[in-house]
Order: C-alpha cells, then sequence, then structure tokens
C-alpha cells in the first residue's frame, strides 16, 4: 500500500472540496468519492490528472471497502454525520486505513470515540472532529488552559460564520435538525439555537448576537478544564439569519428544521456582503467576573481554515508523523499548539488574552 494515496468521502461538496485541494497540494494522491461516479470524476479532474474519482456508498460496507482498497487515509467529509452509522469507521478497521473526518455531530463523536481500543489494538488511528468545532475549539481551550493558573467556572465557545463562506448542503441539514430541541451541558439542559447571547469578538468582527450550539466540545471540554458550566455559541454575520435561527427555536421549531435548510441557500444571493472570514474563539470565565480568552481569525477563507485541520492530520497519517493511536482529536494527533501554530503559518491569526 502507498503511504501517499487518500480517499476523501464526499469530496465534491462544499467542505470536502476543500479538503482535497488541500491535500492535492501536498503532494498526495487523492481519490474523490461519492454515489454519483460522474460527479466524483469531475471534481477530481479539477485537482489535476493524477487524482481519480469513484462511486461509492458510505452506507455499505461492501462499497467502502472496496473503495479503501490500496489506500492509507480515508477523509469523511460527506455529512451530514447524524444521519451516519459506523459503517466506514468499521470498513477502515477491516482495511487496515486509518480513519479521518470532520464531524460535529455528539452522537457521531461518542461513538467514534468509543472505537478507540479497536483501533488501538489494530496499530491504527480514528481522528474526529477535524475542523472548527471540536479540533481548532479543541486546541484554543488546551492552549489557553496551560496560560492560567486560576480555576475556571465556566468556558463559552464560540463560533461565527461570515456570510460569504459557502453553506454545505449537509452541514445546514444537521444544523438545522437540532433547532428548539434540547442540548444536554454539565449545567443542565439548553435549547439548540435558543439562549440568545450578544458575544464580543476580536476585530474586525466585533460585538455579535449568538445562539447556542449542539457541539462535541460540551462532553470534551470538561476533560481539558476542570469545569462544570459549558456552553457552545454560533452566531452568523446576516443578523438575519440569527434571528431566523432564533425565532425559529423559540416559535415554530418544526417548521423552522423544514424551512431553514430551504433558506440558508438564499443568503448566497447576498453574498456580495459582508466577509467569507470567520472566528473560533474560546473563553474562561473564573471568579471577580475574570475572563480569559483565546481565538484563531480568519479575515478571509473561513471555510479553508476550519478544513485545515483534517489536511494537517492526514497528511502526517499518510508520512508515518503521527504516533497516536485509538480515537483522538484533532489537537490530541498532533498537538495543541502545532495545530495553532500550523494555521499561523497558513496565513490565519491567533489572539489571545
Amino acid at each position: 500500500m502507498s503511504q501517499y494515496n487518500v480517499i476523501v468521502f464526499g469530496g465534491y461538496g462544499t467542505f470536502g472540496n476543500h479538503v482535497a485541494r488541500e491535500l492535492a497540494t501536498c503532494g498526495l494522491h487523492v481519490t474523490i468519492a461519492c454515489r454519483n461516479r460522474d460527479l466524483a470524476e469531475r471534481a477530481a479532474l479539477t485537482l489535476g490528472d493524477s487524482h481519480c474519482g469513484i462511486a461509492a456508498d458510505i452506507s455499505e460496507f461492501a462499497s467502502c471497502s472496496k473503495a479503501l482498497n490500496g489506500q492509507s487515509v480515508a477523509v469523511n467529509a460527506a455529512g451530514p454525520f447524524s444521519s451516519f452509522q459506523m459503517t466506514l469507521v468499521d470498513a477502515c478497521l477491516d482495511a487496515d486505513c486509518h480513519y479521518v473526518d470532520i464531524a460535529d455531530d455528539r452522537d457521531y463523536v461518542s461513538r467514534a470515540r468509543a472505537r478507540t481500543s479497536e483501533f488501538s489494538a489494530a496499530g491504527l488511528t480514528v481522528v474526529y472532529g477535524c475542523s472548527s468545532l471540536p479540533g481548532i475549539s479543541g486546541a484554543l481551550a488546551t492552549v489557553l488552559c496551560e496560560q492560567i493558573s486560576v480555576s475556571v467556572d465556566h468556558a463559552r465557545i464560540t463560533m461565527f460564520i461570515g456570510n460569504r463562506n459557502p453553506k454545505g448542503l449537509g452541514a445546514v441539514q444537521s444544523a438545522a435538525e437540532t433547532i428548539g430541541k434540547p442540548i444536554q451541558a454539565p449545567q443542565g439542559v439548553l435549547m439548540g439555537f435558543g439562549g440568545s447571547e450578544r458575544v464580543l469578538l476580536y476585530p474586525p468582527f466585533g460585538s455579535r448576537r449568538t445562539l447556542n450550539f449542539n457541539s462535541p466540545d460540551i462532553d470534551l471540554l470538561p476533560d481539558l478544564v476542570a469545569v462544570r458550566s459549558v456552553s457552545v455559541k454560533v452566531g452568523f454575520e446576516l443578523p438575519g439569519m440569527t434571528a431566523t435561527f432564533g425565532i425559529s427555536a423559540r416559535c415554530f421549531p418544526r417548521l423552522g428544521r423544514w424551512l431553514i435548510p430551504r433558506l440558508v441557500p438564499c443568503s448566497g444571493l447576498l453574498g456580495w456582503l459582508e466577509s467569507s472570514g470567520g472566528q473560533v474563539m474560546v473563553e474562561f470565565f473564573s471568579a471577580g467576573a475574570k475572563v480569559h480568552r483565546g481565538a484563531v481569525i480568519a479575515h478571509s477563507d473561513g471555510q479553508r481554515m476550519a478544513a485545515l485541520p483534517a489536511v494537517y492530520v492526514t497528511k502526517q497519517l499518510c508520512h508515518n508523523e503521527l504516533n497516536a493511536h485509538g480515537a483522538v482529536t484533532a489537537y490530541e494527533a498532533i498537538g495543541a499548539r502545532n495545530l495553532i501554530d500550523m494555521l499561523v503559518a497558513d496565513g490565519f491569526e491567533f489572539e489571545t488574552d
């Protein structure tokens, strides 16, 4: 098996294309996989002549196994993860192939974490959540924790999304499914896309309205920091979009779950407004209202920033540069500070105070 072969499931989509393109630029041979062979082949052609596209169904074990033949790493960028079983993970274990995903679904991440002993025994690695949440957010929390010496009462994570970032249908559908639904947090039950709260982001974004988001960070953060209260917030650059999610959660959640996946793509018609930037920020609140915070900031190319943790991990797995086995986060696999330093080297900004 070549150590330079990578297969990207969903590599034709909004997010997967970023991952596939970055991996191809790194010199890896990339195979794009999706149910529609024509879509996969067209996406592969945009990467260059040495790459290819194949038909594969991520929900069928036999199809996944055939697609994994000769691959070193499988990247799952298909989504929405809330609807996935562990079929591809099972196939990777059977095929002696490492697995990387961009999952931000709590249940899916929990099931991936549960596979750690199987993959560790096989000398393989599952790296889950290699995106903004929990990949970049967890790296920030780890680094911030190393810089403070006081106890933390509450931790808040905020993901801010610029309007000119393309919205993948899978990601939108996955987010919309949580509108108005309960979010189990250490401090109690929160409402999905409820809890409107104004958050002061680092420049150039400033003060923005945010809403509750159900993220794996709620489960992972208490293991990093001795904290009993955790909230994860999301904000959109268009105030109207944030308001639409918030009103849907409070007043008509079932309608919102159906309507918003149909409305969000229309925000592309307003793409000339605002920016393609984004920000992931972590705040630790201590006694006496002291706040310690840090963020990774994209003044543009926010989607690329979110895709890069999956790229970093996959590249190191291909080159046998990771010693971690079992199921781990991106920041555990390559190191929290190392991940942030890589993002800075790729043109993104790191701030802390």
